[in-house]
Parts: structure tokens; C-alpha cells; sequence
């Protein structure tokens, strides 16, 4: 190796070393409240991890969340790119007034009549392969279980509209092919703008109440259809919150923001547990229990703290003479969850994303259904939810 390269390599690791010590002593910051995310923290050191490479991976991206006035740079970029945007819009005002399709970063786009924001669109052929693969999951889980009742609930978030406002694809027809004759399925899909800003927040990808309890209703549709869905008894608003969403930070744009309404409704008595540790009723699904005063804490995401945060087993005990249910979910079921569980007895809500991290074992489809004694399987979330991987049900 030339003198030269050594003196890079080793000026390299003398910075990477102060940058790491400035980060250390500064202490390494939690929570990101320009992204509205986790920052990921300086990774232990471990031989065998550099080896294989997963340190400098860890520790590439540690650095890039914990660079020095990494927020100070962040908010000055949003600020910069929310006055290029607001200027071009007004511009499009003037020369194009009939376009409704407004271009941010990252693949975000703005639905000009509303403000709403939708995420970037789904490629079709991967998400259709992708989709097949989990179908073949759910068929073999089906297959080896006929005694079960299997259910597949999509929402929609708006993965699908075109700037045409028309579906890119019909999902139903082109993935429904594959299922087993023995998956009843229904799928909530957003087919034009008009109905995306009834059911989504301005900022961000999750249902706001109205849409959520829609998609509640679309789960009863689908598995209770001889049951009416409970009425809700009243409407908040959260005059404290000023909600912004995950799609208004991708997009650059961190200066607009949403408040929260929540439903309320009277609910039998229940019990329930977040893996194995007893929890309260939330935030807006107890009459007596609403606070419309609620104020969130600074640097949280505010959609969790009002409809709850994602965990790896939550159970809820109804007490009644309904089957258990198992039912495979991510952030979209927060909201309705208790509408749900009160149709059956015991109910368990997994987020096999974050399932082994919490309870520190792997999740097992077949020692789970017989130990809980399941009578329905139901997989329930977005359409991400139908082709990440980490989703996929291991027997």
C-alpha cells in the first residue's frame, strides 16, 4: 500500500474517532423532530459484525443521524424547499390553474384543490410479485390448518391513484387469482382523490378517524356481515395537537400540519396486555376517558400518542363466548383495535416486525394457534403490509 493511501486511511479513522467522541460526550440525540423519527444510535463495537460488515453499515448510518447540527441543516433545507415549492405553486396558479397534481421531494406529491399529500406510487410489477409471495405464505398456513378461518383485510393509503385520478391497477383482479379458495378477503381501496382526503390526514399516509373507522366497518363487512358495527357516540377535536405527518417531512415540507379527532364509543369492559404488561383503555375509545385537552409530548409522534404505538403482542380479553382470533397487523389497526377485539373473546394483535425484539423469541404460528386456542387468522394492514418481508408468517 502506498504512503499516500495509508495517510488517508489513517487521517480517515483519526476523524471518524473525533466525530465519534463529540457525538459521545454530546451524548448521541433519540428522537429527530424534523423527520418525526427514531435516530439511530453509535453501534457496539464487535469484531465478528466488522468482519461481515454490518459495524460500518450501523455505524454509516448512526453518523449521518447523529451529525453535528444534523437538525440545524435539516430544518434549513425544509425552510429553503418549502419557499422553492410555494413559489412554483403560485406560478402554476397563474399559467396552469386546472392542474391538481402538484410534484414534492421524494416521491411525494400534493393533491392541489385539498393540500393533501400522497406517497410515492407503487411500482406494479414489483408490488405484484411481491404481494404473490406473501399469497403463497398465507396459502401454505391455510393448507396446513383447515380447521382455522383465514381473513385478509387491505386498506388502501392511496398507493394506487394515478395523476389522472384513476386507478393504476385493479389489485383485486390481478393478485386475487392466486388465493386459496379458502382466504376470504376484502380490499379497501382509494379510487379517486376525492375519497383519499375523506379518509387520510393532510400529512401523512395514516387514516384519519373518519377512515379508520371505515375501515372498521370494512372489516365487519367482511367477517361479521350478519352484525352491525358499533355507532360512534361522539366527536372530539384535540385542540392541542398540530399533527405533522410522515409524508410532510419526507416532502421537505415540516410548516403544515393537521389537527386530530377522535371518535368515541361505549365499549364493553375489557382487560388487555402489551407483551405481557398490563395496560389502560386508550385515548379516545372510552367515553368517560376522552381528554380533549390532551397535549402531546415534544418530539413525539403525535399519531401514536393519541391512537397508540406499535408492539410486538398486544391482547385484549372480552370476557365473552366468541372464538380467539389471531390477527397479523402494523400501525393501521392502532386506531380500531378495540372495535375489533370486542367481537371475540380473547384477541391477539402481532407486529411480527417487532415481535422477537420485544419478546425476545420468535413468533410460531402453529405452538401460538394451539397454546391461545385460535379459531380466526386475519392479516390485516396497508398494502406495505402485503410485501415487506419482515410480515411474512413463519409456521
Amino acid at each position: 500500500m502506498k504512503k499516500h493511501d495509508i495517510f488517508i486511511a489513517f487521517s480517515f479513522v483519526i476523524v471518524l474517532s473525533l466525530i465519534s467522541l463529540v457525538i459521545f460526550f454530546r451524548h448521541p440525540k433519540e428522537i429527530s423532530s424534523i423527520e418525526n423519527r427514531a435516530l439511530n444510535d453509535l453501534p457496539e463495537f464487535k469484531i465478528s459484525e466488522v468482519i461481515e460488515g454490518g459495524f460500518q453499515s450501523s455505524m454509516e448510518t448512526a453518523l449521518m443521524d447523529q451529525m453535528i447540527l444534523g437538525e440545524t441543516i435539516k430544518n434549513g433545507y425544509n425552510i429553503l424547499q418549502n419557499y422553492i415549492n410555494k413559489s412554483s405553486k403560485k406560478a402554476l396558479a397563474i399559467f396552469y390553474p386546472e392542474t391538481k397534481i402538484w410534484p414534492l421531494a421524494n416521491g411525494v406529491t400534493e393533491y392541489l384543490p385539498t393540500g393533501h399529500l400522497l406517497t410515492k406510487k407503487r411500482d406494479k410489477d414489483f408490488f405484484i410479485n411481491e404481494f404473490n409471495k406473501k399469497i403463497e405464505n398465507y396459502n401454505n398456513l391455510i393448507n396446513n390448518n383447515p380447521e382455522l378461518s383465514f381473513y385478509l383485510v387491505m386498506f388502501d393509503r392511496g398507493d394506487f391513484l394515478t395523476v389522472e385520478d384513476n386507478l393504476l391497477f385493479d389489485i383485486t383482479e390481478d393478485v386475487s387469482q392466486n388465493f386459496s379458495a379458502k382466504l376470504n378477503y376484502t380490499f379497501m381501496l382509494m379510487e379517486s382523490f376525492e375519497q383519499y382526503t375523506m379518509y387520510y390526514y393532510k400529512t401523512d399516509y395514516h387514516w384519519n378517524n373518519y377512515g379508520s373507522y371505515q375501515g372498521y366497518v370494512a372489516f365487519m363487512k367482511l367477517i361479521f356481515p350478519q352484525r352491525e358495527p358499533l355507532v360512534p357516540k361522539e366527536e372530539f377535536t384535540l385542540i392541542n395537537t398540530q399533527y405533522v405527518g410522515s409524508t410532510a417531512i419526507a416532502s421537505g415540507d415540516n410548516n403544515r400540519f393537521d389537527t386530530i379527532n377522535v371518535y368515541s364509543f361505549d365499549l364493553e369492559e375489557y382487560t388487555a396486555t402489551k407483551n405481557g404488561e398490563d395496560i389502560k383503555n386508550k385515548l379516545g375509545l372510552k367515553g368517560s376517558k376522552i381528554d380533549f385537552n390532551f397535549t402531546p409530548q415534544t418530539g413525539e409522534n403525535q399519531y401514536n400518542e393519541v391512537f397508540g404505538y406499535n408492539f410486538g403482542e398486544i391482547i385484549y380479553d372480552f370476557k365473552s363466548d366468541e372464538e380467539n382470533a389471531l390477527i397479523f397487523v402494523e400501525s393501521f389497526s392502532n386506531p380500531i383495535n378495540e372495535l375489533i377485539a370486542r367481537e371475540f373473546n380473547k384477541s391477539y394483535f402481532i407486529d411480527l416486525r417487532i415481535y422477537e425484539s420485544q419478546k425476545g423469541e420468535k413468533f410460531k404460528f402453529n405452538e401460538y394457534i394451539k397454546d391461545k386456542n385460535i379459531g380466526k387468522v386475519i392479516f390485516m394492514g396497508n398494502a406495505g403490509f402485503f410485501i415487506d418481508g419482515a410480515f411474512f408468517v413463519e409456521e
